[in-house]
């Protein structure tokens, strides 16, 4: 079983649509995740099991809407960027 140790990942403009359950399983460490200039329509709930994640950038992506209910975390994300 293998951890990274990744704080910080960007994956913009990479055309993509969903995120494979599991893929940010190990990434135990990571504080900021970049994905804006994809084609997410909701927020990827893969994305919000990332525990230590503090900044989350989803800007220029797909959604009609965002409400309380499209981040349900258990643990502090400080800052959240949703512009389109």
């Amino acid at each position: 079983h293998t951890q990274f140790f990744f704080q910080t990942l960007s994956m913009v403009n990479a055309e993509l649509k969903y995120i494979q359950m599991g893929l940010f399983h190990d990434l135990i460490h990571l504080e900021y995740l970049d994905l804006s200039g994809n084609k997410f329509d909701v927020v990827p709930p893969e994305i919000l099991n990332s525990h230590g994640l503090k900044v989350l950038i989803l800007d220029n992506n797909l959604f009609e809407s965002l409400n309380d209910k499209s981040f349900t975390v258990s643990f502090p994300i400080s800052h959240i960027e949703t512009c389109s």
